[in-house]
């Protein structure tokens, strides 16, 4: 109601000039309500206090029954709710397979990782109080762009969104928290509750897992889609980056606390070194730029010694390929690590390529993020949890030429500057260092080029292949012409037995149902069916359906065709009950596009002629007339009658020569 809508923005304007400047924003960009509940103008939205971290906390304690946070809206009284021991925290783009909430949950709560909280330094020193699940993008995700295909093989120039292997598990049993996994309630809330100070802390989920202690559950897999364009994906990292860098205090011997002051630090050198380790990694790409125009210009020594150690630095992800290749090889003694070098070379290679022609890009993108944060943390203190989902930022940022040119115009201007002062300090190295200094020019180009969209393909079937289905599909759908009839109810029997003797066995369950329903429709759609008579197939096993016994609206798994009786043991089976479930979605947007297409068509004669070819493959007859005659259907709703008239009484005729040539057979 656009009325409500306008009053709230009122209200919000009123508390937005009550408030003004109470706020680490000054007022101007974020205002406070109810102290804890934040009005986002430019996304017209509230958020969460604290955004994901405090929206987590808050949730912990309505759990434990604090019903004081800035939850208004509630779906059931929180009060009668029984007592969780764990939660799974998940992103909205993540995609989490059956059985795996069982497997995170079940390992969590397995004695020997049951998390054991330290009151004197505030921390889980035995087992674990948040576990990591393997982090792989979807199928979908590398159908986006050829950008997204190419990373999304591997994690590439990317080490934040997979989780495979993490060293810091197999040497030291402590993992890494990427804000995807299951978490006890009372050991994380214990730990990190009141532990930081607000407005602090962008990138929450790493610095929480060193104080809960994280394990990495590597055979436990969820499923995290991939951005689609470059720039969007450069811009996740540039967020990334100012997250880890206001981590910087909790490296030192001392840490901020939420009432202002400070007190020693708990954490040991490794999970030090973690957070430490994100800042490294996050001047690489400065570091390379800089190595690179220092080689060429000033620096001592070839030039080319330069540019092969930045390629070195580029091509890490095929040197790990290569080493981890050749170590299997010399342990298994054979070359078989080596058989899958078509698919991963050339992916790696991209990635290292993709990495070469980014580095200024990314460079200037991370010393940006570098600055944006220390100016922030130390000087004003205004917008650290500025932050902007991935849908939002690829619609702000554009899809086209002019939209890449525009968002990476530094990093041609880097290579310019590098350009000049190669050609004016050491004319000599322009032409070692042409190549990549083109390459960086050409960036914002590579980037768009790669941030398209795939193109769909569609391989059309050799005429061969396409018969050789049809004669396949004519065969099964014999099988339920056959079968499907009066004596079942119109319900398809499970299997029909060959030998030792002709048996059909009178049970079904709701997969041979859907399955039924489902090759019905391709019947008609193949030609093998009228449209009156599949609708009337439809209707009498409908009509069977509505009879059978059921439980809660499902179908047991097991009925006898012939009583239409459930066979026992009485059980509903959630694998079947969903491919049935599959098939009548299919069903409904079939018939719906049935009701707007024509009567009869092209579909009619082919599926005659797969008839007539699997009737002539046992025994020799001329069907040359009927032949010419379904190779030509007629173009218009008139000449349909006389056509189908024709092949009625041609079809007539090969079958009384038919049967007259079997008569005079001895």
């Amino acid at each position: 109601d656009q009325a409500l809508i306008d009053d709230a923005l009122e209200r919000v304007r009123a508390l937005n000039a009550r408030y003004a400047g109470a706020t680490d924003d000054g007022g101007d960009l974020f205002h406070l309500f109810h102290r804890r509940r934040l009005w986002n103008p430019s996304q017209g939205a509230w958020m969460g206090w604290e955004r994901k971290r405090g929206k987590l906390s808050e949730f912990n304690k309505l759990l434990r029954g604090d019903r004081s946070g800035s939850y208004e809206v509630f779906s059931s009284d929180p009060s009668r709710l029984p007592r969780f021991r764990f939660v799974i925290t998940l992103d909205s783009d993540t995609q989490m397979p059956r059985d795996a909430a069982g497997r995170l949950v079940g390992t969590i709560a397995h004695p020997l990782n049951q998390p054991r909280f330290d009151a004197a330094s505030g921390r889980v020193l035995e087992g674990y109080g948040v576990l990591q699940p393997r982090v792989s993008f979807h199928l979908t995700a590398a159908t986006h762009s050829y950008f997204a295909r190419l990373l999304a093989s591997g994690g590439g120039i990317d080490p934040y969104s997979t989780a495979a292997s993490d060293s810091y598990m197999d040497l030291f049993g402590k993992g890494s928290f990427t804000g995807k996994g299951v978490y006890d309630v009372d050991a994380f809330e214990r730990a990190t509750g009141d532990l930081f100070p607000e407005n602090r802390i962008l990138s929450h989920d790493l610095i929480e897992g060193n104080y809960v202690r994280c394990g990495l559950l590597s055979d436990t897999e969820v499923f995290d889609d991939f951005p689609a364009r470059y720039h969007a994906y450069a811009r996740r990292e540039h967020r990334w980056i100012r997250g880890d860098w206001q981590l910087l205090p909790w490296i030192g011997p001392r840490v901020p606390t939420p009432d202002g002051g400070g007190r020693p630090n708990v954490l040991p050198a490794l999970e030090r070194w973690k957070l430490l380790d994100n800042l490294r990694r996050s001047l690489v790409a400065p570091a390379v730029v800089l190595m690179l125009a220092l080689g060429w210009s000033l620096a001592p020594g070839s030039p080319w010694l330069w540019t092969s150690v930045a390629l070195l630095i580029a091509a890490q992800p095929l040197l790990k390929w290569g080493a981890a290749t050749v170590v299997g090889a010399v342990r298994s003694g054979t070359l078989g690590p080596f058989k899958d070098w078509r698919d991963a070379v050339p992916s790696l290679g991209g990635q290292s390529l993709l990495t070469l022609t980014f580095y200024p890009y990314q460079a200037v993108q991370a010393v940006d993020a570098i600055v944006r944060t220390l100016h922030r943390q130390y000087v004003s203190g205004k917008r650290l949890l500025e932050w902007e989902t991935a849908a939002s930022t690829e619609q702000r940022l554009g899809g086209g030429l002019g939209d890449f040119a525009r968002s990476m115009w530094q990093a041609p201007a880097v290579a310019f500057v590098v350009l000049a002062a190669t050609a004016w300090l050491r004319p000599g190295s322009f032409w070692v260092a042409a190549p990549i200094l083109l390459t960086w020019l050409l960036s914002p180009l590579v980037a768009y080029a790669v941030s398209r969209p795939l193109p769909s393909k569609e391989s059309s079937l050799a005429p061969e292949h396409r018969l050789a289905l049809r004669r396949l599909a004519r065969k099964t759908w014999r099988y339920f012409e056959t079968f499907v009839g009066e004596e079942d109810h119109w319900l398809p029997p499970d299997n029909f037995q060959e030998t030792p003797d002709a048996r059909v066995a009178h049970r079904t369950s709701p997969t041979n149902k859907g399955l039924l329903l489902i090759s019905t429709l391709s019947a008609h759609d193949l030609g093998y069916l009228s449209l009156g008579t599949m609708v009337d197939r439809l209707e009498r096993t409908f009509d069977s359906l509505d009879r059978l016994e059921r439980r809660w609206g499902h179908f047991y798994n097991w009925y006898h065709t012939q009583t239409l009786e459930p066979l026992p043991p009485l059980y509903v089976s959630t694998v079947d009950s969903g491919n049935l479930l599959g098939c009548l979605v299919a069903l409904r947007q079939g018939l719906l596009e049935k009701a707007s297409a024509p009567i009869v068509g092209p579909w009619v004669a082919e599926g005659a002629a797969d008839a007539l070819n699997l009737a002539l493959e046992s025994g020799a007859a001329d069907a040359s007339r009927l032949k010419a005659l379904l190779a030509s259907p007629p173009a218009d709703l008139p000449g349909w009658r006389t056509w189908l008239d024709r092949v009625e009484e041609e079809s007539d005729r090969l079958a009384e020569s038919i049967a007259s040539d079997d008569g005079r057979r001895p």
